[in-house]
């Protein structure tokens, strides 16, 4: 499990998130790891196994996704992560879309 903030460091992240570091870490821990395994359960990569494995546009989306989630994280309705076309297609860019059955063949 990649550790998001080796992907980016806990300030940077509080930075952009425009929070300070009287934000209690562990809310932003919770959200920047849903924001993370999203990304990576949406890129779908073996290869996506480290921080350093990870592409400058995956930092973007998984930017874009945590701003989201923390934006939202009051939010008592229904929260759709597709409703950002640039973020989509960002990650669909990034998928691994290769037949898996027929390489384990």
């Amino acid at each position: 499990m990649i550790d998001p903030f080796e992907l980016v460091p806990l300030d940077k992240t509080l930075g952009f998130l425009r929070e300070d570091l009287d934000t209690p870490q562990e809310a932003v821990e919770i959200q920047a790891q849903a924001a993370l395994d999203h990304c990576l359960a949406y890129c779908d990569r073996a290869d996506y196994d480290s921080a350093e494995a990870l592409p400058p546009r995956f930092k973007a989306c998984y930017l874009m996704t945590l701003s989201t989630l923390w934006n939202h994280r009051d939010a008592a309705t229904k929260l759709d992560l597709k409703a950002n076309p640039v973020l989509q297609d960002m990650l669909y860019s990034m998928r691994d879309l290769r037949d898996k059955t027929a390489e384990e063949a």
